[in-house]
């Protein structure tokens, strides 16, 4: 049996600089643990097997240019990274790096009464990278 817990914290500011436009700046902070129990009758306990720290950067602008449509435009990047206290001893268990950045796009137009989403756009680029120690790195004898 898993079981995560995470630990989260944020920090938010909204500025309204002109009437129709609000900025919003947020940072977040995230510690999650991933603590795995094995089948009892293997006889061995619970370790924590995994840990992961991530922050995330975050920026949004809305614009109302008049008062039945709005525009929002969104900037997300996530530092995250996994350790495993197996990394130490093997090389079979690697600690990770799960960076990403995400932007998106929003459009909604008032025709009715009721707000209709005209329009939206997300991008997302992932990249995911597991850092290999030189010593890990061996030469076949004749390859």
């Amino acid at each position: 049996m898993q079981n995560f817990q995470t630990h989260d914290g944020n920090v938010r500011l909204t500025l309204r600089p002109v009437q129709n436009v609000v900025l919003v700046s947020r940072y977040e902070y995230q510690y999650s643990t991933l603590n795995t129990a094995p089948d009892s009758v293997s006889g061995l306990g619970n370790v924590q097997s995994s840990t992961m720290t991530s922050q995330i950067f975050a920026q949004n602008v809305s614009w109302s240019p008049w008062s039945r449509l709005s525009l929002q435009a969104g900037f997300n990047y996530v530092v995250s990274e996994t350790k495993t206290p197996a990394s130490a001893i093997t090389q079979a268990e690697l600690n990770s790096q799960n960076n990403y950045w995400t932007v998106t796009f929003d459009s909604s137009v008032v025709v009715t009464t009721r707000p209709i989403s005209t329009s939206a756009l997300s991008i997302t680029r992932r990249t995911i990278t597991t850092t290999i120690p030189a010593s890990a790195c061996h030469s076949v004898p004749g390859g």
